[in-house]
């Protein structure tokens, strides 16, 4: 998908008006990129928002959802699901390619050079391997009604500042 492309706008169809769905490149180099996808009420403006992050470890291409945010008059509304449902297709319809050479050709790994050639080529061409996110307890059900999955990793974290605030809620 080439920058030129965004911001790409989407219909969707509400039960009553019409409403889209707007991806906004913010920033791009040859191992990540990141978009907002907005959902826009025709009159109304923008009533979710969420932010795509796209990176790749050289041998697979992930998509980070952070933020997703649903105007506290709209939730409950299917809007947070609705957005949800439109960025993953934005996602799986349009295949980001990265330069994953850059990262798999300077990193150590257990395999032989060939073989870490073609995984690293293969990562380049064929885009998104896996989407995941980070949730508050509370908003679990919420993913899971979207097609998301709780998993058996462990986080683990150094908080380099001590906020006072979460970006989860």
């Amino acid at each position: 998908m080439k920058s030129e492309y965004i911001p790409k706008v989407i219909p969707l169809m509400d039960t009553h008006e019409c409403v889209n769905l707007e991806i906004h490149m913010v920033a791009e180099s040859p191992v990540s990129r990141t978009e907002l996808s907005l959902l826009k009420h025709e009159r109304l403006g923008v009533i979710a928002s969420v932010q795509l992050n796209y990176y790749t470890n050289g041998y697979k291409n992930f998509v980070r959802i952070e933020r997703v945010v649903v105007n506290s008059a709209f939730r409950g509304m299917g809007y947070g699901k609705l957005l949800l449902a439109a960025s993953i297709e934005h996602i799986g319809v349009n295949p980001i390619q990265f330069d994953s050479q850059v990262i798999a050709k300077r990193m150590a790994s257990d395999l032989d050079p060939p073989s870490a050639e073609e995984l690293s080529l293969a990562a380049s061409n064929r885009g998104v391997d896996r989407i995941h996110l980070e949730c508050s307890a509370r908003l679990e059900d919420f993913y899971a009604q979207c097609g998301m999955t709780r998993t058996d990793s462990i986080q683990m974290k150094i908080d380099m500042n001590d906020l006072d605030f979460s970006s989860l809620n």
